[in-house]
């Protein structure tokens, strides 16, 4: 179990206490139109929007926070720059933590696109099933979309995804992904085991996260400040105090997590049955495993807990073995 310091069940006095013994490490890597006492009041309303953030250590969220005020975004999901979303993190002693993944909207490549006063428009779209699109690359490419406003318009229904950019100088680029191509991205985040079930930001936003997807693909053409550089590299990252210095993030330090492993259902469940043979698990004890995790059979396990039942399985295993030895 992770002993990392966190917010959790804090009073407000409490919160700023804690924060006040990181003041010298804050001040020497924030940007200097902050202070570390407006570093206290944003993580305050961040965890008053969302208490479970309070359950994160505290070093990812300054490193969210302090990644936040060097791009110069507000944390606020209303303005769609930038998330904060609190997940598990596998240690490498196999302990989990909670931590904060820092994460860049749409609206916040947007805007870091803009600064580069190259930059005349930018925008994506999301493409549903009713509507009119149609799009040509090559020497010519022309994209075209006619939006069927009157129809159902759910995240299901959603077909592309594309990015737009227009350039002050004349010229465009635009990049269209398949929701195929969305999917595939999406799964490529520690965080979205399920190919099946989005989580997080991706169940509550699923087309801004597709345009944010887009505009990063997008971004492979713009004119690239370091803004957006810094930008790329921090997106859907645990940050922590170590990832900075008083020049900025340093990049090199970041650790990523490895992209998961998505498997089909069938796979999940013939992995389930390899290790209850593996284990000599009687059906009985399999039922109770699962009745740990409220379900009720090998078919409601998903990727997203296939890791816990397995460890699950192994520790009734090994105990078997234990009290037969």
């Amino acid at each position: 179990m992770s002993n990392e310091l966190t917010l959790a069940n804090k009073k407000t006095t409490e919160i700023s206490s804690l924060l006040a013994k990181y003041k010298d490490n804050i001040i020497e890597v924030l940007p200097k139109h902050i202070t570390p006492e407006r570093m206290v009041q944003m993580v305050s309303y961040i965890i008053a929007k969302n208490p479970e953030i309070a359950n994160c250590t505290i070093q990812s969220i300054i490193g969210a926070m302090i990644q936040t005020s060097i791009l110069g975004f507000i944390p606020s999901d209303s303005l769609g720059l930038c998330y904060y979303v609190p997940y598990s993190q596998k240690n490498k002693d196999g302990s989990y933590s909670k931590v904060v993944q820092f994460q860049i909207g749409y609206k916040g490549f947007i805007d870091l696109a803009r600064r580069s006063n190259e930059v005349k428009t930018i925008y994506a779209e999301v493409v549903y099933s009713s509507d009119v699109f149609e799009f040509e690359l090559g020497l010519n490419p022309i994209l075209r979309h006619v939006p069927d406003f009157e129809s159902k318009r759910t995240d299901n229904d959603i077909v592309y995804v594309y990015a737009v950019a227009h350039y002050v100088n004349g010229g465009f680029n635009f990049v269209v992904l398949t929701k195929n191509e969305i999917e595939k991205l999406r799964l490529r985040s520690p965080m979205q085991k399920d190919s099946n079930n989005p989580s997080y930001t991706w169940k509550t936003d699923y087309p801004a996260m597709s345009k944010a997807k887009a505009i990063k693909q997008l971004s492979k053409y713009l004119p690239l400040t370091i803004d957006i550089k810094t930008a790329l590299t921090a997106d859907e990252t645990v940050l922590k105090l170590d990832n900075f210095s008083k020049d900025g993030l340093k990049a090199e330090t970041i650790e990523y997590d490895e992209i998961p492993l998505v498997l089909s259902q069938k796979e999940i469940i013939q992995k389930l049955k390899t290790t209850q043979t593996k284990y000599n698990l009687s059906d009985a004890k399999l039922t109770s495993i699962l009745e740990k995790f409220e379900l009720l059979n090998y078919s409601q396990v998903t990727n997203d807990n296939l890791e816990l039942i397995l460890d699950e399985m192994q520790k009734e295993g090994e105990y078997e073995r234990l009290l037969q030895s």
